[in-house]
């Protein structure tokens, strides 16, 4: 479900388990290589301090296990803990193979992926050397793709040496804090070789760790540092390193100024006293070096606590700027026992009022240095508890990339509105709230509303068409018009992108249009599955006539904490669309007044005049064929006659359908010959 992880080795990456395709049988291979497939490759044991030699050709190799290109294999076993390496030194002409990949499992079903780590080293005849670090006992098979077509020759050399033992910094608990002082810094320097995932955190890690008996400002300095992913890299980590369960990770802020050797200076304002432990996390091969100092706690901003803050006037169509920065932030005061988010995120804060109810949208748009993470949330209490308003995020409306955060249908009232520091930002923040009326239907929308998640991506209805790569979490396509008629069927399909087998679309149509979705106004229901699904919407003899809206929900049915399925509110996953319904009469209506109009001649040619009797006051002409869609439609005021164009229409039956401005209504058939 959201957020799994896939299988992995710790240190490696991680592929979902790979079932292979059914084999070819001999005759439908040709002229393949014999180890062509997995399951036809030799299986040699390769021990500590041995080798193995392996030669063959690509020539005729197909792709049997479906990696994305022609293949042929090889395969080891190994009893032990073992660095394996291997080179094509000495193939002629040298192997230009685009890649080589482990798998271990079974030969029909693989398990995990495993690939080089860094760059590839190469022969001094300019074959390539890898070499696979920390990889368990059992059973290899090396797959040797052919992506260019080349159908070469290859000799390779494989090779096995122990692993290396972890370094005494492998686990968190083993590490002995530094005393880090305000004013003073200490030195961190050491090596990834042998490292483990002791922590389960899905990557090989080391630590470091220091002690503050005063409140500090810690700069992490790793200008020089060997490796640059371990600046990108470094967390700290809070807590009884006994119990990950309940640690507190969390990154410091980046400076906006590198090394100029692509590491980054890092900074963690206001930490308090206590332990803190440094994850560390890099390939095999890698060192780090870094400086930690202590510098002391720089005030708290005016406006750190929600008790601070004094609310500003925000009318609809009108909009707020706020600025700030969140570095030297606390999280002290802000958050009730009852909040469920991290309390201990340090957190700035603003306020508006409103008079009326208001749909808010607080933008991150213009910011130099996008917000990728934010507070989604307003609230109405300070400090916080357990009775906050969720909103909706994305990455969509803002085109330089920064986070839009949308409420809809808020009453009157004063809000509070958090800033934290969650994604680690030491940088100035400028913020714009907009308010706009609330609409005359309710609001419904999804939170978790990126395009990677499940979203509708396609909705067929009676002549909408409508596709959409957005990830937003409710999308308006008003503009879209179904044309329906009363007592008709007519058919519905709705597409998902990325779905989830416990994925569910609901429709509504607000057939008696009083703004309100009705329970018997769920027209569709479809199975909880990954779709595309189909089904059918009856639209009811009693209908009112005109345009109305239609309301799609999609949301996650398969976990109750995530799901929605009523047509207001918020679902945590999925997406809401509206869009419009024209609901005519069919052709086999009686007239609802006569003597209304006459149409004339009938049957018809080209032209068709519309006469209206003496003292009506007609509004709207619509002229339907015989399936009920609306073919011609106008305005009409003062009486008198109409004349309608029928050229290009086909021949047929047709319905003229005329409102008056008294409500009342008069339809007549006419035939074009």
């Amino acid at each position: 479900m959201h957020g799994e992880l896939p299988s992995a080795r710790p240190g490696h990456p991680g592929f979902h388990a790979l079932q292979h395709a059914p084999q070819a049988a001999g005759g439908q291979r040709g002229s393949a290589p014999p180890n062509d497939e997995a399951c036809d490759a030799p299986v040699d044991a390769l021990a500590i301090g041995g080798t193995l030699d392996w030669s063959g050709s690509l020539a005729g190799a197909t792709d049997s296990e479906d990696l994305g290109a022609p293949t042929v294999w090889q395969a080891f076993t190994i009893t032990e803990c073992a660095e394996v390496t291997l080179d094509w030194c000495g193939t002629t002409p040298t192997f230009s193979s685009d890649y080589v990949i482990l798998f271990d499992g079974s030969c029909d079903a693989f398990g995990v992926a495993y690939f080089p780590t860094g760059p590839l080293p190469e022969c001094n005849d300019g074959n390539p050397v890898t070499t696979f670090y920390a990889l368990a006992q059992g059973t290899y098979f090396v797959a040797i793709g052919d992506v260019d077509g080349s159908g070469g020759t290859y000799s390779i050399h494989a090779s096995a040496s122990a692993c290396p033992p972890p370094p005494p910094n492998d686990e968190i608990c083993d590490v002995t804090p530094d005393a880090l002082a305000v004013g003073s810094s200490v030195t961190w320097n050491g090596i990834m070789a042998g490292a483990t995932d002791q922590e389960g955190l899905y990557m090989n890690t080391v630590w470091e760790a220091f002690t503050l008996s005063e409140c500090a400002d810690v700069t992490f300095n790793f200008c020089g540092s060997p490796s640059l992913q371990f600046s990108q890299n470094f967390q700290l980590v809070t807590g009884d390193c006994n119990d990950p369960d309940n640690w507190n990770m969390f990154y410091p802020s980046f400076s906006l100024t590198d090394c100029g050797d692509g590491n980054f200076l890092a900074t963690a304002y206001g930490l308090q006293p206590g332990i803190y432990y440094g994850l560390i996390s890099g390939g095999p091969v890698d060192t780090y070096t870094a400086e930690v100092s202590a510098a002391t706690c720089a005030p708290p901003p005016a406006n750190d606590h929600c008790g601070d803050v004094v609310p500003e006037a925000l009318s609809i169509g009108g909009s707020l700027a706020f600025t700030g920065h969140v570095s030297s932030a606390t999280a002290d005061g802000d958050f009730g026992p009852d909040f469920s988010g991290d309390q201990t995120v340090h957190t700035v804060w603003h306020a508006f009022t409103t008079t009326e109810c208001a749909n808010i949208t607080v933008s991150y748009c213009g910011m130099e240095h996008p917000y990728f993470s934010a507070w989604v949330f307003l609230s109405t209490s300070c400090p916080v508890g357990a009775d906050f308003i969720p909103g909706s995020y994305d990455w969509e409306q803002c085109a330089d990339g920064n986070m839009t955060v949308r409420f809809w249908d808020l009453p009157a009232g004063t809000y509070y509105l958090p800033v934290g520091d969650q994604g680690g930002y030491d940088w100035p923040y400028t913020l714009e709230v907009q308010a706009t009326a609330c609409g005359p239907y309710c609001a419904a929308w999804a939170l978790n509303t990126v395009a990677f998640y499940e979203k509708i991506s396609q909705v067929s209805f009676a002549g909408i068409d409508r596709s959409s790569i957005s990830g937003l979490g409710y999308e308006s396509f008003l503009q879209d018009t179904a044309q329906v008629v009363r007592g008709g069927s007519f058919p519905i399909t709705i597409a998902l992108s990325n779905g989830y087998e416990g994925d569910q679309v609901l429709a509504w149509i607000d057939f008696d249009g009083d703004e309100i979705f009705q329970e018997d106004e769920l027209v569709f229901s479809s199975e909880v599955s990954a779709g595309p699904y189909a089904g059918t919407v009856a639209i009811p003899a009693d209908a009112t006539l005109g345009n109305t809206r239609m309301r799609l929900r999609m949301h996650d049915a398969g976990h109750p904490d995530w799901a929605n399925d009523a047509p207001c509110g918020m679902a945590d996953y999925g997406q809401v669309e509206d869009y419009t319904v024209r609901i005519d009469l069919g052709t086999g209506i009686a007239e609802a007044v006569q003597g209304r109009f006459t149409a004339m001649p009938n049957p018809a040619n080209d032209h068709l005049s519309i006469a209206f009797a003496p003292g009506t006051h007609p509004a709207q002409l619509t002229l339907l064929d015989a399936t009920g869609r609306a073919v011609l439609e106008q305005l009409v005021t003062g009486g008198g006659t109409v004349h309608l164009d029928l050229v290009g229409m086909d021949h047929g039956l047709y319905v003229v359908d005329v409102r008056f401005s008294d409500g009342t209504q008069a339809v007549e058939r006419v035939v074009k010959e």
